[in-house]
C-alpha cells in the first residue's frame, strides 16, 4: 500500500499539500473516492478478542511468569515450600494486576472511540461539504470549529487562537 511522508510534522505548511498530493482547495471528489478505495475507511480496525479468561492465562505463561514457575518448581525440589507458596503469589498478584490494567485500557480505546464524531468538514473540489468521518482520506483539508472533535490523523496547517482539550486521552480530570 503506498505511504505518505511520516514526519508531517517536521514540514513547513506550505510543504504539506505537495507531500500530500493535494492543495487548499481540497481533494476532488474523484480524487477521493479513489483514495477511499485505496486506503480503505477511517476507522479503528477491530480485532476478534480473545475470552478473558485465555488472557488471564497469558499473564501466568510469558516469558517472565515461566521463569517465576521455574523459580517455584526448584523451591519445592529443594524443599522450600515457603518460597515456592511466595513466589507463586507474586506471580499470580502480578497476573492479577497486569490482567486488570490491559481491561481498563481496553476500556478507555472504547471510550475514545465513542467520542469520535460522525461527521467532519473538508474542502472538497474547492467546497466545503460535510461527509461521514469515516469517509476521511489522506489529503482531505479538514475544517475545524469550536468543539469539533478531530475524527482522524491531521496535520494542522493554519490556526486562528487554537485551544486543544487533551484531557480524554491524558486522564487528566480539567481540561
Amino acid at each position: 500500500m503506498e505511504r505518505y511522508p511520516r514526519e508531517l510534522y517536521r514540514l513547513r505548511p506550505e510543504d504539506v499539500y505537495p507531500a500530500l498530493e493535494t492543495s487548499p482547495e481540497g481533494l476532488s471528489p474523484a480524487e477521493a473516492e479513489q483514495r477511499l478505495a485505496r486506503f480503505g475507511p477511517n476507522e479503528i480496525q477491530e480485532k476478534r478478542a480473545a475470552p478473558l479468561w485465555r488472557r488471564f492465562a497469558s499473564h501466568l505463561t510469558n516469558f517472565f511468569a515461566l521463569l517465576l514457575w521455574m523459580g517455584v518448581a526448584l523451591s519445592f525440589l529443594s524443599q522450600q515450600a515457603p518460597l515456592g507458596w511466595a513466589i507463586i503469589g507474586v506471580i499470580l498478584v502480578n497476573a492479577v494486576f497486569t490482567f486488570f490494567q490491559e481491561y481498563k485500557a481496553e476500556r478507555a480505546t472504547e471510550a475514545l472511540k465513542k467520542m469520535l464524531p460522525q461527521k467532519a468538514h473538508v474542502i472538497r473540489g474547492g467546497e466545503e461539504i460535510e461527509v461521514e468521518a469515516s469517509r476521511l482520506v489522506p489529503g482531505d483539508v479538514l475544517i475545524l470549529r469550536e468543539g469539533d472533535h478531530i475524527s482522524a490523523d491531521a496535520r494542522l496547517v493554519e490556526s486562528n487562537e487554537l485551544r486543544v482539550d487533551n484531557s480524554a486521552l491524558t486522564g487528566e480530570s480539567e481540561p
